[in-house]
């Protein structure tokens, strides 16, 4: 079965994946400056303890309500091909 990670604290890829995925939705036009913004809001939180993976996860696939499977997967495997692959930390 297939697994998605988001690493928000830098320990197996040399980013947030969450704040990347962030910015390339935004640039394509997949989510709003809104969203993106609320999204963000949500990030600071749970980076400041005041919010839990589980709410940051809930708000995150909130966004996502409605995509199609297969958009999600092409879009998610172009992400991680040009964006996220190259980043793994040694050892992770």
């Amino acid at each position: 079965m297939p697994i998605a990670y988001f690493d928000f604290d830098l320990t197996l890829i040399a980013a947030n994946s969450a704040r990347l995925w962030l910015r390339r939705e935004l640039a394509l036009g997949q989510i709003s400056r809104s969203q993106a913004l609320r999204a963000g809001f949500w990030l600071a939180r749970y980076h400041a303890g005041f919010a839990s993976m589980e709410q940051a996860v809930e708000q995150a696939i909130g966004m996502l309500a409605g995509t199609r499977a297969d958009q999600l997967d092409a879009r998610t495997d172009s992400f991680y091909q040009r964006q996220v692959r190259m980043l793994f930390r040694p050892g992770a």
